[in-house]
């Protein structure tokens, strides 16, 4: 039984940042993803794509 509510409470979770970012995506709060992966694979020592 607890496992089982383990699995409601992630799956809420999930639910509500999901909702979150489709909020912030109707807002506006968004941002190119190339943006994104480019910042990303700097702080992250990662290789530019091609």
């Amino acid at each position: 039984m607890e496992a089982y509510l383990q699995i409601l409470v992630e799956r809420d979770r999930e639910r509500l940042a999901i909702a979150e970012g489709i909020e912030a995506m109707r807002a506006g709060r968004v941002r190119p993803f190339e943006e994104f992966d480019r910042e990303f694979r700097e702080q992250h020592g990662l290789e530019p794509r091609c």
